[in-house]
């Protein structure tokens, strides 16, 4: 009789012995927007999971189990095999909204009831335009903390600058200026609301 060596024998019986238990779920949930609470209709929400190390969202990256779209009040639902050793996470993305990868957890008891909620950052657009005023030299110097574009040096600088922004909130511009030898800051809190663009002008 030929005898297995008694390595595979040790694997033989542990995976013997592992078993996974798979339920079946059902994740329920609601897309809104972050500063309205509105409910987002056409999101496409993503279903992932990880493997949990301890504390919240631990466990390294996911994996996409599935996806769907955000019905027209913002409503979606998953079934799934649900894996008690795996943490379960729900996202989305819409053109309109921010995609910061922030993922959000589904509670254990997931297989009834209303159990998780989405929520997104509005986008909006501040379109501001910057002029150097006379008395002007080639020495000036202009740049602002809040847009890629830039720094700016020179007498007669007249441009506009384009920037995707968070909407629904007041935010705070901030601009740099050497002008005739003499350096100065200045900041502006400005109100943007979402998808909407708002205009404002820089002359220094």
């Amino acid at each position: 009789m030929k005898r297995l060596p008694l390595l595979y024998l040790f694997f033989l019986l542990l995976s013997c012995n592992k078993e996974t238990i798979l339920e079946q779920g059902t994740v329920r949930g609601t897309v809104r927007d972050k500063t309205t609470n509105e409910c987002i209709s056409g999101a496409t929400v993503y279903l992932l999971s990880h493997i949990p190390t301890g504390g919240f969202g631990g466990g390294g990256g996911s994996t996409q189990i599935n996806f769907t779209t955000s019905n027209t009040d913002g409503s979606f639902s998953f079934q799934l095999d649900y894996d008690s050793e795996l943490a379960y996470t729900c996202a989305a993305t819409h053109d309109l909204y921010f995609d910061y990868g922030d993922e959000f957890p589904v509670p254990e008891e997931i297989k009834v009831g209303e159990n998780v909620e989405v929520n997104l950052q509005p986008k909006a657009w501040l379109r501001v335009h910057c002029v150097n005023s006379e008395p002007f030299n080639d020495s000036d110097y202009f740049n602002v903390s809040w847009n890629s574009e830039g720094p700016f040096y020179g007498s007669t600088i007249d441009t506009t600058l384009l920037s995707i922004i968070e909407g629904n909130i007041n935010i705070h511009i901030t601009w740099y200026v050497t002008k005739n030898s003499f350096a100065n800051s200045y900041t502006q809190e400005i109100y943007c609301p979402a998808f909407d663009t708002t205009y404002y002008e820089i002359f220094y």
